[in-house]
């Protein structure tokens, strides 16, 4: 998986705008494409009832998961 294959993939749930802002962040967390979309997929979220942000996107709530990405990247705890 390659960064155009992550972006077309969050541009199922996302704005251009919100994975224009998204990506380069969970990039630079994971070191690549493949395990940013791991993470994203497959990643168990305690602070959203074990859901993974895919879960999160596909239950409609694509807004908390750019709020907890937010959240971490200004120094917040996941």
């Amino acid at each position: 998986m390659n960064k155009s294959d992550c972006t077309e993939m969050l541009k199922k749930y996302f704005s251009r705008q919100e994975v224009e802002f998204l990506l380069p962040l969970v990039l630079r967390w994971s070191g690549d494409a493949e395990t940013a979309m791991q993470w994203f997929e497959k990643t168990a979220l305690p602070e959203f009832g074990a859901k993974t942000a895919m879960q999160l996107c596909e239950d409609g709530e694509a807004k908390a998961v750019i709020a907890f990405i937010k959240h971490l990247e200004e120094g917040g705890y996941a």
